[in-house]
């Protein structure tokens, strides 16, 4: 594995592993991470260096990821495009070469011209918790039941 930012100790990259399904970081040998004859600080320096180096490439992904949606929604948009203009063209007659073979099947599909009107049994509704209004209600001292404001620890690592 190439370092990108940080020289990280290779005892102590050693003792974890990164699940590269989920993200966990797991300590394979707590025991041999502890017994490392390395200052406290010194472990947790590297342990947050090796975290520091994990959220750049984290967030590099996440870069990329948003380039790729980009260009596929461009791409999908311009097939979408010349699926309208061959269809416009041949207004549904049937058009075959030796390198393409273009039909049209019929299909249905439903349009709502006004929402409102409706009946309920057409509707589906999705319910989620305003998680914003119940802290603010939490706060105020008011009973929400089902809900309770919980105190975190978030690390900081800069």
């Amino acid at each position: 594995m190439s370092r990108i930012l940080y020289d990280i100790d290779k005892d102590i990259e050693s003792c974890m592993a990164v699940d590269e399904e989920t993200g966990e970081v797991m300590i394979l040998d707590c025991q041999k991470l502890n017994e490392l004859q390395l200052e406290r600080d010194v472990k947790i320096e590297r342990a947050a260096l090796y975290r520091k180096e994990l959220r750049a490439k984290e967030n590099a992904l996440k870069t990329e990821k948003l380039s790729f949606d980009k260009r596929q929604k461009a791409i999908k948009n311009a097939a979408d495009g010349l699926d309208d203009w061959i269809a416009a063209a041949l207004q549904g007659q049937r058009f075959e070469t030796a390198k393409v073979d273009i039909k049209f099947r019929k299909s249905e599909a439903v349009s709502i011209l006004d929402m409102a009107k409706l009946a309920e049994n057409f509707l589906r509704v999705k319910t989620e918790a305003d998680l914003t209004a119940i802290k603010d209600a939490l706060k105020k001292g008011e009973a929400v039941e089902g809900a309770e404001l919980v105190e975190k620890q978030n690390i900081q690592i800069k």
